[in-house]
């Protein structure tokens, strides 16, 4: 664990939450909660994490969220939680609410539709389909697994196609740890973050995530919370806090009960 940013005083970030009680945690997913594997389908929790988020989630006064580039009822699916947190799916598009309710934030319009399925269809016709994740308001292209050379050529030629092909829809195309996508303006984990932290005004929050894309969230919520890189390499981050999975998650994770559950101050 290493604290990044000499101006945020960790301890009485832990002395606030113990006397306020009331937290609200938000996590990205894959590379955060869980391990970067291959199978994408096979993205399960770190041993340990489903069982300190489960306490979590019973806690009174903890709000927990997991906002991901994924879809929401797969994310479900993966965390393997009942009930489970909010979900704030497609970089905050869609909501999926511990009731099962879902909510569309933000529908494309028929030019952003329709450039999607150009984008797809040119990753298609050139031999890439395998690469792709299609999601609601997104394309994701991923490269995790192959060499960085031949990663870094694929990502250039897919980022070019989808500029040209996407010139007048006001897609957005952005890097992320081990690929890039293609998202409709709006949809990123900023826009969740800012919602969530306007929605819980009196409570400590705290984002803990590992990509390029959680960058948007640590600028939102700099200087308002604790902001913390969870990955096994530092990187250049506007985080706070830099801790490496699984260990010093799982001793996050076990700080924010203890301090919830009045066991510390």
């Amino acid at each position: 664990m290493k604290l990044l940013n000499k101006k945020f005083d960790l301890e009485k970030f832990w002395l606030s939450l113990s006397c306020t009680q009331k937290a609200l945690l938000m996590f990205d997913y894959d590379g955060t909660l869980s391990p970067f594997v291959e199978e994408r389908d096979k993205a399960y929790p770190y041993p340990g994490v489903r069982d300190r988020l489960r306490e979590l989630l019973n806690i009174k006064n903890c709000k927990l969220v997991i906002i991901t580039g994924r879809e929401t009822k797969e994310l479900k699916r993966l965390l393997g939680l009942n009930p489970h947190p909010e979900i704030w799916g497609c970089h905050g598009l869609k909501i999926l609410y511990p009731t099962g309710k879902e909510e569309n934030i933000q529908p494309m319009t028929p030019i952003q539709e329709e450039s999607l399925k150009k984008d797809i269809n040119w990753c298609i016709k050139h031999g890439l389909k395998n690469h792709l994740e299609i999601k609601t308001g997104c394309i994701a292209f991923h490269t995790r697994g192959i060499k960085q050379e031949k990663a870094k050529s694929l990502e250039s030629s897919v980022k070019k196609a989808w500029s040209n092909l996407s010139k007048d829809s006001d897609l957005i195309i952005k890097d992320f740890d081990g690929g890039v996508e293609i998202r409709v303006p709006g949809s990123n984990k900023a826009f969740a973050v800012n919602k969530l932290v306007s929605r819980y005004k009196n409570y400590i929050s705290c984002y803990l995530g590992d990509d390029l894309t959680d960058e948007d969230a640590f600028l939102a919520l700099k200087g308002k919370g604790l902001c913390v890189l969870v990955r096994k390499n530092l990187r250049e981050t506007s985080a706070d806090l830099w801790i490496v999975p699984p260990e010093e998650l799982l001793w996050i994770l076990d700080k924010f009960i203890s301090v919830l559950k009045g066991e510390e101050g």
